[in-house]
């Protein structure tokens, strides 16, 4: 297994070190493209009266905890009412940029939420002598035809809609697989707040041809209407 040019058996670091060391920058970047994402869409539609067949009224369109747009300021960046297609086409949007998208027909408030994701392939993960997490080996990248008999993926998240919020790991495989592969343990797991962290075993891993191997991180609450919504991505390269 080639881990990014470093050793599996000399890195080590604590739980928690990735999601710290992510800078501001970077996600103030990831609002500001969810937002562009919005304007754009939102600016494609054209207005019309609340009343008619099909719309819905918007009072306010909020991206995390930041508001885009308020029907009471008059900002012409945003219509103030939208069609049900719209609303698709916004939940679709939300879908392709990995946030989830909640609509409160009480408040008329649209709500996109980009929730803070850190996910690592790893060789090891487990407890120490002094009951601490700690992570070993953290990769990207084998051979084709390679195959782990079990590695491990870190999932670090915060900045939920909610607490109790249903998480599960979903594995792609470049080629064909056969039964058994990939198999991910738990299969599902709730966070009782809204952050923390996951790890997942995954079992069997076969890497058989050359390509991208996808792990989805997916999540599931009310905030999603029940459904899995993909919120974060890992990507394993299989090389010849």
């Amino acid at each position: 297994m080639e881990a990014d040019e470093v050793n599996p058996r000399q890195t080590r670091f604590e739980a928690g070190a990735p999601e710290r060391s992510r800078s501001s920058w970077s996600r103030g970047f990831r609002r500001g493209i969810v937002a562009l994402g919005i304007v754009v869409l939102a600016a494609s539609f054209r207005p019309g009266p609340a009343s008619a067949a099909g719309e819905i009224d918007v009072s306010r369109i909020r991206v995390n905890d930041e508001t885009v747009y308020d029907a009471k300021s008059g900002s012409s960046a945003f219509i103030a009412s939208f069609g049900g297609q719209a609303r698709y086409a916004l939940q679709q949007l939300a879908a392709f940029l990995g946030v989830i998208f909640d609509w409160d027909p009480a408040t008329k408030e649209a709500r996109f939420i980009k929730p803070e994701v850190s996910l690592l392939a790893l060789s090891y993960a487990g407890k120490n002598d002094q009951g601490a997490l700690s992570l070993y080996g953290p990769f990207s990248l084998v051979k084709a035809g390679e195959r782990l008999e079990r590695f491990f993926v870190y999932a670090e998240v915060n900045n939920l809609p909610e607490a109790n919020m249903d998480f599960r790991l979903v594995a792609s495989a470049a080629g064909r697989t056969a039964a058994g592969e990939f198999a991910v343990v738990p299969g599902t797991v709730r966070l009782p707040e809204r952050g923390g962290w996951i790890v997942f075993e995954v079992k069997n891993a076969r890497f058989g041809d050359p390509g991208s191997y996808r792990l989805q991180l997916q999540v599931k609450g009310k905030a999603t209407g029940d459904r899995y919504v993909t919120v974060g991505e890992k990507t394993i390269v299989a090389t010849r």
